[in-house]
């Protein structure tokens, strides 16, 4: 009765295109001792559940390594906009100083044209 429960379970197991049980084992098992067709049938499911665990393994890697590269690129870009600003600062930063030069320049200018006047 547990033989055949194993065995049905094996099979739903097998179901997964990705996970396939080799027939000729499930054949043989039908030759053998009832104490051995069970060894073959747990090392069987574990194998298969190994599978599938190994699958889950591999997809949860790649998530993480997807998570990861989608983190590092959005490093990077907060970093370009941070140099991005930055050069804009700079840039307002030398207009003022250049506004406050002809300010003063042009303050002086009257100055002088006050005294000669």
């Amino acid at each position: 009765m547990l033989a055949s429960l194993v065995l049905k379970a094996l099979q739903a197991l097998q179901a997964s295109p990705a996970l396939q049980v080799n027939p000729e084992l499930l054949a043989k098992m039908d030759l053998m001792e009832p104490q051995d067709k069970m060894a073959n049938l747990d090392n069987q499911v574990v194998r298969v559940m190994m599978e599938k665990m190994d699958l889950k393994v591999n997809q949860a890697n790649q998530a993480t390594q997807a998570t990861q590269e989608v983190m590092v690129n959005q490093a990077k870009m907060a970093a370009l906009e941070n140099q991005a600003f930055q050069a804009a600062m700079d840039t307002m930063d030398l207009m003022v100083a250049m506004v406050l030069q002809d300010s003063q320049a042009s303050q002086v200018n009257q100055v002088l044209q006050a005294n000669q006047g």
